[in-house]
C-alpha cells in the first residue's frame, strides 16, 4: 500500500518560522522531496536514514518539469511510505501544489496540505514594509512576474491595486514596470527589492519604478527576492529590528550532532546569525546494557562521571525503563563534566557534588588528582568511542572502573555542500575531523572551538587561527561568535 504525501510550506526563509505541523512532518517523514529555496537548516530535522530528494527549480537551469515532479512524489510515496513534499513559502500560493495533489488523487494516494507562512508576510515583518496601511494603501494584489511553461510575458495578469508584490519577478522587471506604467503607476511610484527576506541575508534596495532596476543591478540582488510597488515603501524608516541586530548578515555553520543543536542555533538565530545546521556527528543509542536488568546493580559502586547530556538523557531513561529510578544514586558522588551536564543531571533530581574548572576530560583529570581514589569504584555512562584518558588516569590511581557504552558515534553524510559561511563553529576533535573529510572550510571563515583539545585538533588538520570560547560552554561559544563580529566592524 502507498504511503501519505504531506505537501508543507517550509515558510519564507527563517527556519524557525514553521509550523508544529511541519516539524512533525520533518520528524517522521520516510523520504523528504525539497524545493531550492528552502533553508537547508530544516533537513537536519529529519529521522536517521530518511531519503533526501532536491527537486528544484534553478533560474537559466532546465530543472525537473513538473510532471516529473508530480511522478517522482508518486513513487515516492509507493517506495517509502510517508512522504514529505517540502516547498518554500505557503504551499497554495504559486507553488503548484494543486497539481500535485490532483496526481496524488489520480493515483488513490493519500495526501495532507500543511499551510506555511508566506514570503509576503514574511517580507513584511522582517524588512518592515506593511503590505496595507490606513493612510495609504487599503488594498493589495500579488503576482507571479515569471509566465508558466508554454506561457508568454504578455499573458500575465497587471494588477491595479494600492500595493503591489511580484512574486518571481526578478527576471522580468524592466517589462513588469512597463506594464505597471501603463496601468496607473508614475515612474515616481515607490518601489523596493526585498532578497532573501526573513534571513541573515536579507537586503533590501528601494527607489521609484524609474530608477530601481538599476539600483538592484548596482546593489547585484537576484532571486529569491519580493518586486513591491507603492506608497507603503515609504512607511519604511531606516533599518528594520532583523536588520539591526549584532550578527545580522552573517552565515554561521554549527557541525555539532543535532539533538544537542537546538539551543546553541537559537541563541545565535537571535542575534541575527544566519545558521546553517551540519552536523558531522550523529549519535546512535545502542541498546540497553544487560546490566540495567540486574536488582540493585548501581550497589557496588561510589562514583559516577557523566561526560555528556546525552549520556545523562539515555542513562535515566534506561534506568526508569528497568523499573527504578534517581534513588539508585542515593550516598553516591556524581560528577559532570561540565554546566550543560549538569543541568540536565539537575532536571533529573540530582545535583552534581562538582564540576571541573575546565570542562573537560583534562579538567575532570585535575579536579580529582588531589582525592584519594584508591579501591573507589566508578561508573562511567559514556560513549562507545569516548576518550580514554580519565579512565586510564583513575586506573592509575588504584580506582575500580566499569565502563557503560550508552551510544555509538557516527559520520552522518552531509544533506549539502557548504561554499559560502563566515564562520564554522566546531565542539568535538571529532565534528573537525568528520567535516574535514566530506568538505572544505569556505575561504575567509573564522573558524571557532569549544574547548583546547578542539582547538588542538584543528591546527594539526591545517585549520590557521582557530578561535576558542573562555570556557567550554555553548554560552561562551555564543559569546565568543558575537565578540569577533563585533570587533570586525569596528
Amino acid at each position: 500500500m502507498p504511503g501519505k504525501v504531506y505537501l508543507g510550506g517550509a515558510g519564507p526563509g527563517d527556519p524557525r518560522l514553521i509550523t508544529l505541523r511541519l516539524k512533525e512532518a520533518l520528524e517522521t517523514a520516510d523520504a523528504v522531496l525539497y524545493d531550492r529555496i528552502v533553508n537547508p537548516s530544516l533537513l537536519s530535522l529529519v529521522k536517521p536514514g530518511c531519503r533526501l530528494v532536491d527537486v528544484g527549480k534553478r533560474p537559466g537551469e532546465d530543472g525537473l518539469t513538473q510532471s516529473k515532479i508530480n511522478r517522482r512524489l508518486v513513487a515516492s510515496a509507493k517506495k517509502y511510505g510517508n512522504v514529505l513534499r517540502l516547498k518554500g513559502g505557503d504551499p497554495m500560493i504559486f507553488a503548484r501544489s494543486s497539481e500535485e495533489a490532483e496526481a496524488l488523487k489520480k493515483h488513490g494516494i493519500e495526501y495532507e496540505i500543511i499551510p506555511g507562512v508566506s514570503s509576503i508576510n514574511g517580507m513584511a515583518a522582517y524588512a518592515e514594509f506593511p503590505i496595507t496601511h490606513r493612510a495609504c494603501s487599503s488594498s493589495f494584489a500579488v503576482a507571479t512576474g515569471h509566465p508558466a511553461r508554454g506561457k508568454k510575458l504578455e499573458d500575465l495578469t497587471t494588477p491595479r491595486a494600492d500595493t503591489v508584490l511580484y512574486l518571481m519577478g526578478m527576471e522580468n522587471m524592466a517589462y513588469l514596470i512597463g506594464r505597471m506604467l501603463q496601468n496607473g503607476f508614475t515612474k515616481a511610484t515607490p518601489a523596493a527589492v526585498i532578497e532573501n527576506a526573513t534571513t541573515a541575508l536579507q537586503r533590501v534596495v528601494t527607489g521609484t519604478l524609474g530608477n530601481i532596476v538599476e539600483k538592484v543591478k548596482t546593489g547585484g540582488l537576484s532571486s529569491p527576492a519580493i518586486f513591491l510597488i507603492g506608497e507603503v515603501v515609504n512607511c519604511r524608516r531606516g533599518l528594520s529590528w532583523a536588520e539591526k541586530r549584532p550578527l545580522f548578515g552573517k552565515r554561521i555553520v554549527l557541525t555539532r550532532p543535532r539533538e544537542q543543536m537546538a539551543q546553541t542555533a537559537s541563541a545565535l538565530r537571535d542575534l541575527g546569525a544566519e545558521v546553517l545546521e551540519l552536523p558531522a556527528l550523529e549519535i546512535i543509542p545502542l541498546p540497553k546494557a544487560a546490566l540495567f536488568s540486574r536488582t540493585g546493580f548501581l550497589t557496588p559502586y561510589t562514583r559516577l562521571v557523566f561526560t555528556s547530556q546525552t549520556g545523562v538523557d539515555l542513562f535515566f531513561n534506561h534506568l526508569l525503563e528497568s523499573g527504578s529510578d534517581a534513588r539508585e544514586l542515593y550516598g553516591k558522588k556524581v560528577y559532570a563534566i561540565g554546566p550543560q551536564t549538569a543541568r540536565a543531571l539537575i532536571q533529573r533530581g540530582i545535583k552534581p557534588d562538582s564540576l571541573p574548572g575546565v570542562y573537560s576530560s583534562e579538567g575532570l583529570v585535575a579536579m580529582l588528582k588531589n582525592e584519594n581514589l584508591k579501591n573507589q569504584r566508578f561508573l562511567l555512562p559514556r560513549a562507545k568511542e569516548a576518550d580514554p584518558l580519565l579512565e586510564d588516569f583513575l586506573k592509575s590511581r588504584g580506582a575500580k572502573v566499569a565502563k557503560l557504552k550508552l551510544y555509538r558515534i557516527a559520520a552522518p553524510q552531509p544533506y549539502f555542500i557548504l561554499k559560502e559561511a563566515e564562520a564554522v563553529v566546531f565542539t568535538s576533535s571529532l565534528t573537525v575531523k568528520n567535516f574535514l573529510a566530506a568538505q572544505k572550510i569556505p575561504q575567509k571563515a573564522a573558524v571557532f572551538c569549544l574547548g583546547e583539545k578542539t582547538k588542538e585538533t584543528a591546527l594539526e588538520l591545517g585549520i590557521k587561527n582557530p578561535i576558542t570560547a573562555r570556557e567550554a560552554t555553548g554560552e561562551a561559544l555564543v559569546a565568543a561568535v558575537a565578540e569577533f563580529f563585533k570587533k570586525e566592524l569596528t
